[in-house]
């Protein structure tokens, strides 16, 4: 949500100063007005709605430049871990052995901000749906009814 008002703001500035600029030339200012809607575009519709979002069958991970599913055999776990400049970030652990980094799930500096725990409740609570879903699949399976 920060990231949808960033994208708003900071394009309605960059359009409004290059559109007013006297000593700017035409081709200049509609270079700069494109790249910033483009900027702003980028930052609302995909940097801001960046998440995961689960379902019955699985989960969707949006990230800024690609969107993937995964259901829910698929997936080994949830953690999060260091992603280039960012000291906590989420990601799902797959069985096949890859792991993808989600965009939407990250959690300040635990120097800066120690009682900040809002990441690690997130991926806690995609934690527990993981297994909820594990359990309830292996005891409605075939082989479990089967009594001995």
């Amino acid at each position: 949500m920060v990231l949808m008002f960033m994208g708003i703001g900071s394009t309605a500035a960059f359009v409004t100063l290059m559109t007013v600029a006297p000593d700017v030339s035409l081709i200049v200012r509609v270079l700069t007005d494109s790249f910033g809607l483009i900027w702003g575009y980028f930052l609302v519709f995909r940097a801001g709605r960046a998440g995961v979002f689960t379902s019955a069958e699985g989960i969707r991970v949006v990230n800024p430049f690609r969107t993937r599913r995964f259901f829910w055999e698929d997936i080994a776990g949830f953690d999060l871990g260091r992603w280039t400049l960012f000291p906590r970030t989420g990601y799902v652990y797959l069985r096949a052995g890859s792991r993808l980094h989600i965009f939407g799930i990250e959690g300040l500096d635990p120097r800066a901000r120690p009682r900040n725990r809002r990441a690690e409740a997130l991926i806690g609570e995609l934690t527990a749906l993981l297994g909820n879903v594990q359990r309830s699949r292996t005891e409605s399976s075939p082989a479990s009814q089967i009594s001995g």
